[in-house]
Order: structure tokens, then sequence, then C-alpha cells
């Protein structure tokens, strides 16, 4: 049970660094545009989907403590979801080159 806890503390510590470094503006041609906007449809939608699925099958094997799916699935949501944060903050204020 610490371990979630470490795991969930680090994983918001993680993205909260990220976000800090990121630039108030991001320069992009207009096809860097267009690869960012496609990055995030692919996370939110089929990406984000199908780790969803593997969560809850790896829930539904019984004692999270040792489930090595569940804790693999786990992590990269949280990097799943740091990536959707920065591509959300580049998407904030672009400029187009």
């Amino acid at each position: 049970n610490n371990h979630k806890y470490t795991h969930h503390t680090w994983t918001l510590n993680f993205i909260n660094r990220m976000v800090e470094r990121m630039p108030d503006v991001s320069y992009l041609t207009q096809e860097g545009l267009e690869k960012i906007k496609a990055e995030l449809i692919e996370l939110k939608g089929p990406a984000r989907d199908q780790l969803s699925a593997r969560l809850r099958s790896a829930i539904q094997q019984g004692d999270l403590s040792e489930n090595a799916d569940y804790i693999q699935a786990k992590e990269e949501q949280g990097f799943l979801e740091g990536r959707i944060l920065e591509l959300e903050q580049i998407l904030r204020n672009v400029v187009i080159i």
C-alpha cells in the first residue's frame, strides 16, 4: 500500500517538474503543430483506452501489491498522462514559424 502512495506521489512530482520547465511560448512549424495535435488525439483516445483496458484486466487478477501487470500499467499511465499534459502545455501558446 505504501508503494502505491510513493509511486503516485513520485508521478505527480515528475509531472509538476516537467510542466515547470516548459516554455511559455512554443515555436512550431505547421507540420510540427499537426504532429503534436495528432499525437494528443492518439494519446487521449486509443492509447488511453487501451491502457484503461489493461488496468481493468490487471485489477481483475486480484492482489495489486504483487501484480506486475498492474504496476507496469500504472507506471505507463503516469507517463501517458504526463505526455498529455506536456502536449497540452505546448499547444496553449503556439507561434507558427
